[in-house]
């Protein structure tokens, strides 16, 4: 038996549940939150970009394979943006976020990335902290609206 977004029996000293109406007047907080989490993962890419591109750019593969063939990684930036490198200058910069001596970032995410259908994709989400003598029992539950597809199957 359930009530209303708790398990039965579940039991918490704080519990946090964020509803469709709610969630509409949080979404736009949540997706600039995402877009600065977005942004600081982009650009901790760039360090080690610069080093493949600076030492692969001249073998005419692209970077990004390149990594890929050096160790394995697959480097991209979680908003949709473009690695370049300038040689002149020596420097890794990304078409949406820029570098980190002259960062930017968007005031939300792209409609057309994944991260955005995730976020559209949201119902509901419950939090639910319990103090035991452990430790903190922390239970997050993310329910899905009926038409979300994760990565667009």
């Amino acid at each position: 038996m359930r009530r209303q977004g708790r398990e039965e029996g579940a039991k918490a000293n704080v519990s946090l549940l964020i509803r469709p109406s709610a969630w509409d007047k949080v979404k736009d907080d949540f997706q600039f939150a995402w877009a600065a989490s977005a942004k600081e993962a982009c650009l901790s890419n760039l360090d080690e970009l610069q080093v493949l591109f600076k030492y692969f750019s001249d073998t005419g593969m692209p970077v990004e394979k390149a990594a890929e063939k050096a160790d394995g990684t697959r480097y991209f930036c979680p908003d949709g943006g473009e690695y370049h490198y300038d040689p002149e200058k020596s420097v890794v910069s990304c078409s949406l976020h820029g570098t980190p001596e002259s960062p930017r970032q968007p005031d939300r995410i792209r409609e057309d990335t994944a991260s955005s259908r995730l976020i559209s994709g949201i119902d509901e989400i419950a939090v639910s902290l319990a103090f035991e003598a452990e430790g903190i029992r922390t239970r997050v539950r993310v329910r899905f609206k009926d038409t979300y597809r994760a990565f667009g199957l």
